[in-house]
């Protein structure tokens, strides 16, 4: 949800309480990227050149 979508929401239906703005409706801290450290075992067999 943007800002924008929730003050049009807010003055269409008159609605007075606080509407909390997820962006994408995806709660980044959630599911945000983890960064993880790539090991070449993690891609391509040990014995592999």
């Amino acid at each position: 949800m943007s800002n924008s979508l929730r003050d049009d929401t807010r003055e269409f239906f008159g609605i007075k309480r606080e509407i909390e703005v997820i962006p994408n409706f995806v709660d980044i801290e959630k599911y945000g990227k983890k960064h993880l450290l790539c090991e070449r075992n993690m891609i391509a067999q040990g014995d592999e050149k």
